[in-house]
């Protein structure tokens, strides 16, 4: 896809992952025990018994995981995390998933193969571990879940979604439902990410697996719901300023303060946010530059002559900035699952038109439901979706800039009505 490469911030919107609803963690000799070699091991999944009981690849594209320890499992569906617990006896395991995450993550299969997946770890009975290939097996002895090691995620281009922080208390908890937190490293030693209320950037430096995260800068949006977001968005900003460590297993990143305490968890988010990426590049787009009204882009652009016979030629671009969430429609009051992207498009002159579109989220594709035009010109800092409204901040024309250069900050926040997009800012 040709999206520019700068820092993208995914706003997908994730109930957090409650461990607490997975019951009690098995501890003792018969959960030390678990599969010696496979504990504490990142795994990922190659191949399931559906339910018709054929053994099925998992699609490609898609990662599903899990990690064993101390009589806990937690991992990737594929779309949605979860948890749960297991208990070995000898050669025997039981497992039970007890909680996960709720989000729909097209294609459909994706969507079938998380749940054949976790139905499958219910059955599982016995395992077997091979050099770098677990199997688990149901009753009958046949391997219903086969794995192989997983290979590490990159701190860099990964959208990291945040799993447990330092409060600043002593501990590390879990993040309030309802609220995604997100960290994205970019290769230029910048990082954004969502902090469960704002959107924030700050700087960063690395030097092998020591990294230190300079003060960052957010949006000032003040979220009433849920019941504390904000003092979890400033304990989780704190948390970052004393990081001096970073450790990834598999597709697991642990942040460390100086003395060694965990400052904040996450897990990679990227395979899905990567999906609905490629989805939008490929969507179709209202314009008002055809004849037809719509444009279907091709890995991210949209190329044409400008008029029959004409050597200028029309350029329409999804630029990197696209934020995901949930919209809420005040026509209706009802809130879909969706995206924010920003278009550029250039019809052969010196403009550069910038447009926001919303896009919703249908059968497992992404619709074009409504858009507006943003500015000729214009620079855009950041999108998000907060709060099922669309968050802009950008600089725009003062009434003495020239067209070059735009000096006026705004950030500016349009809701979704019917097939309109509202300005709702002052």
């Amino acid at each position: 896809m040709k999206v520019k490469s700068g820092i993208v911030i995914a706003l997908v919107t994730i109930a957090a992952l409650a461990l607490a609803a997975c019951g009690s963690a098995t501890s003792g000799p018969a959960a030390s025990s678990m599969m010696a070699s496979a504990e504490g091991n990142p795994w990922m999944l190659a191949s399931y018994v559906n339910a018709e009981g054929k053994t099925v690849d998992v699609p490609a594209g898609t990662e599903i995981t899990a990690l064993f320890e101390q009589g806990r499992v937690t991992g990737s569906g594929g779309c949605n995390r979860y948890a749960g617990v297991y208990t070995v006896t000898g050669q025997n395991v039981k497992m039970e998933v007890g909680g996960a995450t709720m989000m729909y993550c097209p294609p459909e299969e994706v969507m079938a193969a998380e749940a054949a997946y976790l139905a499958a770890m219910d059955r599982v009975a016995t395992y077997k571990v091979s050099g770098d290939q677990l199997q688990l097996a149901g009753e009958d002895g046949g391997v219903v879940l086969t794995y192989s090691v997983l290979q590490p995620k990159a701190l860099v281009g990964t959208i990291w979604g945040m799993t447990a922080y330092n409060n600043g208390t002593g501990g590390l908890t879990t993040p309030l439902a309802g609220r995604n937190v997100t960290a994205l490293f970019g290769a230029e030693g910048d990082m954004a990410g969502n902090a469960g209320c704002n959107v924030y950037t700050a700087a960063y430096q690395v030097d092998g697996t020591n990294i230190s995260i300079g003060q960052s800068t957010a949006t000032t949006m003040a979220c009433a719901q849920p019941e504390g977001i904000l003092e979890q968005e400033a304990a989780y900003l704190a948390a970052l300023q004393t990081v001096t460590q970073y450790q990834i297993e598999g597709d697991q990143l642990v942040l460390l303060n100086a003395e060694g305490a965990k400052a904040a968890v996450f897990a990679a988010r990227a395979d899905a946010y990567a999906r609905a990426l490629a989805l939008l590049g490929n969507a179709e787009y209202q314009t008002e530059w055809t004849e037809s009204g719509v444009v279907t882009l091709e890995d991210g652009e949209y190329r044409a002559p400008a008029a029959p016979g004409s050597a200028s030629e029309l350029v329409i671009e999804m630029t990197e900035y696209v934020a995901a969430g949930k919209l809420k429609d005040q026509a209706t009051g009802s809130e879909q699952l969706g995206a924010a992207v920003i278009l550029t498009s250039s019809g052969g002159g010196t403009g550069t038109f910038y447009e926001l579109h919303a896009m919703v989220i249908r059968d497992g594709q992404f619709y074009d439901v409504a858009w507006t035009q943003l500015g000729d010109g214009v620079q855009i800092n950041s999108l998000a979706i907060v709060n099922g409204e669309i968050l802009v901040d950008m600089i725009t024309h003062g009434p003495q800039d020239a067209a070059c250069c735009p000096t006026q900050p705004v950030v500016q926040t349009y809701a979704l009505n019917g097939e309109e997009l509202v300005l709702t800012s002052k």
